[in-house]
């Protein structure tokens, strides 16, 4: 997660930082469990020249140390033009499918 901060705004940036932090305070969890995430579908729901408004439907694989479970999920996201740059402002997980 901290690495994806080059891909964020100043804006966004500190929500990642509050997801580390919060994760890194719970206990350790001794199940491993993976979650692979695909790309199926792409929307661009609004653009303008220095913003736009995306949905990416996603087809979502958890494994590991649990059963395996498959559904799907959608994120929308807000991007900004920085300099020649889209990045992230804002993003918002659906609930699952």
């Amino acid at each position: 997660i901290i690495e994806s901060k080059q891909w964020g705004t100043g804006n966004f940036n500190p929500y990642l930082d509050r997801l580390v932090a919060q994760e890194q305070a719970k206990e350790p969890n001794p199940k491993f469990i993976r979650t692979v995430s695909s790309a199926m579908v792409i929307k661009i729901n609004k653009q303008t020249v220095n913003t736009a408004a995306v949905s990416v439907t996603l087809q979502r694989l958890e494994n590991g140390d649990v059963p395996e479970k498959q559904y799907y999920q959608e994120l929308t996201v807000d991007l900004i033009k920085v300099g020649n740059d889209w990045k992230v402002n804002a993003a918002t997980w659906q609930p699952p499918t």
